[in-house]
């Protein structure tokens, strides 16, 4: 991945995500992820049916 930042953008991590393991039921759906979406970032969560997806974002938010 490339960044290019404008001089005058905020550098800071606005989603951090830090060692995160879930399952569904008793499959491992996430080891150990780790994710740091910049000020500015635009993310893409890319993936087949049942590979996890809404897994890892309502993990992120609380859900």
């Amino acid at each position: 991945m490339v960044n290019h930042y404008h001089q005058n953008e905020r550098h800071e991590s606005v989603v951090e995500v830090h060692d995160l393991s879930d399952c569904f039921g008793t499959q491992i759906v996430h080891k150990h992820l780790n994710l740091d979406v910049m000020h500015g970032e635009i993310l893409g969560v890319v993936g087949g049916s049942g590979s996890g997806k809404s897994v890892l974002l309502r993990s992120i938010v609380g859900l």
